[in-house]
């Protein structure tokens, strides 16, 4: 009776060990994976830091035209929004920092102080 114990003992024993070899694999590969997220992400950050001005044109621009429409999309219920005397619509995502472009930032930057005053 005591060897099937000893037996037992030390098949939990090895099941025990190898619990905590595959859990210790496990957060190694995930901290790395984390790491290497980290260093994809700040190598993005570099991209996000581009000023982006009249005239620009890329795919930075573009993604600033996607989150302006966004923004706008928002608003369209209380009617599209003018700033300086010119409606801003949805903008033709096309990589192009226009004047439709710049009045859309100029908007969006303005009327934070405006629309957080509101609600």
């Amino acid at each position: 009776m005591k060897k099937v114990n000893k037996q037992i003992v030390v098949i939990v024993l090895i099941a025990l060990l190898l619990v905590a070899v595959i859990v210790t694999v496990y957060f190694i590969a995930r901290k790395k994976q984390s790491q290497n997220d980290n260093s994809t992400t700040n190598n993005s950050s570099d991209t996000a830091s581009t000023v982006l001005q009249y005239g620009s044109r890329g795919n930075e621009v573009k993604r600033l035209q996607e989150f302006l429409n966004t923004q706008l999309s928002l608003m369209v219920w209380r009617g599209y929004p003018t700033y300086n005397g010119q409606e801003i619509k949805q903008l033709t995502v096309d990589g192009i920092f226009g004047a439709r472009t710049q009045a859309a930032v100029e908007w969006y930057f303005n009327s934070k102080t405006v629309l957080t005053n509101q609600f």
